[in-house]
């Protein structure tokens, strides 16, 4: 969830954004982590700005929730 979360808008100015920073965490975790460790951190970028659907994981909402806090911010 940490990495998901320091990692979501990797590619923002690519869009979109959520589905090039996917693909992008995927190859660059690729040479430090096992599969089972990158898909929930590719998903959670994947899934970030796609929110309503209530039937995502508790981890993907509390992302979902930071990003909208995010943008709410003074810098």
């Amino acid at each position: 969830m940490y990495c998901g979360a320091l990692l979501h808008d990797l590619t923002k100015g690519i869009e979109p954004h959520n589905e090039t920073g996917a693909d992008l965490v995927k190859s660059l975790l690729q040479p430090y982590c096992p599969e089972e460790e990158i898909y929930p951190i590719s998903e959670i970028v994947r899934l970030h700005n796609k929110r309503g659907n209530s039937d995502f994981p508790i981890h993907i909402k509390i992302i979902q929730d930071a990003d909208v806090l995010d943008h709410f911010s003074s810098t």
